[in-house]
């Protein structure tokens, strides 16, 4: 019995590294697809996926990943802002991206991935 649960535990313990590893590689993929992309169109849909920012653009299926920071500290989070139909302009490599909202801009500084 007690050569069970060690079993057990190290096989836990290598699916907990396995899913970390690839939860990380699944996370590095999705901001190099991000970073590479250039925007300038209307929000379709605004989500959260791998603990970060997931939006679809309304001219693409395609979604793109990404953590941001607001430029300014009184501005709320991407996510908590942003709503479909809102404007999201941003240029291949650029570190910000510009959210208008309503005739407003909100600058977001792009959180690079390791």
């Amino acid at each position: 019995m007690k050569y069970i649960f060690t079993i057990l535990a190290i096989l836990i313990i290598l699916f907990l590294f396995y899913g970390i590893s690839t939860t990380d590689k699944n996370i590095r993929e999705a901001f190099l697809k991000f970073d590479s992309a250039e925007f300038n169109g209307k929000l379709e849909s605004i989500d959260i996926k791998y603990h970060r920012d997931c939006i679809k653009l309304t001219d693409s299926n395609e979604e793109y990943v990404f953590s941001s920071y607001p430029l300014y500290d009184e501005t709320k989070s991407f996510a908590v802002l942003a709503k479909k139909g809102d404007t999201i302009i941003k240029r291949p490599k650029s570190d910000t991206l510009l959210l208008i909202k309503e005739g407003k801009g909100y600058l977001f500084l792009i959180k690079r991935e390791q």
